[in-house]
């Protein structure tokens, strides 16, 4: 009830009928939907584009290296032991885990934007002192530099788990209406792989050949993912599901029950406007 306030009683019964026939109504005539209508629209090639970037940015901003070449970067600043790594690995998965707790239960608190703002911003200069750090460790053998370098390691944990951890999934799922959500899903974890695929082959060739200096490659491209974020990421903490569709799609955005879709999507389907014909309960 709290969520539909101020509505009540039987207007509260009502709301929620006429939803559930504007969803059923809207079910039956888009039971299909293709792969082109992503691109169908300005609001959706928007979406198109976010999509794009959260499944390039969860995969290549350095997170890689660290989840996979971590025994690579302690051997490059001092830390050999093997059960030292392990140890070292563990602590910092279980730090991640709980920085992904809390992000959890934050985020309609604080919202998406600010959390992808904050972590994308926080893990390029994170990667700058792992940068600095590990030039410094490399160079002089300094062990003062060796243990910043490796408190830039679990830190880049709890900012990667602010920005690209579940908040990720979250907001790929809001983003897009309801007939193009599987689709838009899918083509963020298409990403991931592909950019997956990359980092297999390019990481460890870099990080034999470059050392240290691969890093600079992601100081600067964290740079660029944090401006886009900035510029581009939308904001949709305290929005239904339904009426997101407005953010991206304005004035042309039709929203009933949970499918949202523009008219220039309709008219791809050649369906007419669902309020047009749906019979209303105040007119039964």
């Amino acid at each position: 009830m709290k969520y539909h306030e101020p509505a009540s009683g039987a207007e509260f019964v009502e709301y929620e009928f006429q939803e559930i026939n504007d969803t059923i109504e809207l079910q039956k005539q888009f039971a299909k939907t293709s792969v082109k209508e992503l691109f169908a629209t300005k609001g959706n090639r928007y979406r198109v584009m976010l999509a794009a970037a959260l499944g390039i940015f969860s995969q290549f901003s350095g997170n890689a290296i660290i989840a996979y070449y971590l025994h690579t970067v302690l051997d490059q600043i001092g830390y050999t032991d093997q059960k030292q790594q392990n140890l070292i690995n563990g602590c910092n998965s279980i730090l991640s885990f709980f920085t992904g707790i809390a992000m959890a239960l934050s985020v309609e608190r604080v919202g998406r934007r600010p959390l992808f703002i904050f972590g994308s911003t926080a893990i390029c200069l994170n990667v700058v002192a792992m940068t600095i750090s590990s030039s410094i460790y490399t160079n002089t053998g300094a062990e003062s530099a060796g243990r910043a370098m490796l408190a830039a390691v679990f830190l880049f944990g709890v900012f990667y788990s602010i920005a690209w951890g579940g908040l990720l999934y979250n907001y790929s799922l809001e983003i897009f209406p309801y007939n193009l959500r599987a689709k838009g899903f899918g083509l963020v974890f298409f990403i991931q792989s592909v950019f997956q695929f990359i980092n297999t082959y390019v990481n460890p060739i870099a990080m034999a050949n470059l050392n240290w200096k691969y890093y600079i490659f992601y100081c600067i491209w964290d740079g660029f993912e944090a401006i886009f974020v900035y510029f581009f990421f939308i904001e949709t903490k305290g929005v239904a599901l339904e009426e997101i569709a407005k953010i991206f799609d304005g004035d042309d955005a039709l929203v009933g029950g949970g499918l949202e879709m523009t008219r220039k999507e309709m008219e791809l389907h050649g369906v007419k406007d669902v309020y047009s014909h749906v019979e209303y309960v105040n007119d039964a």
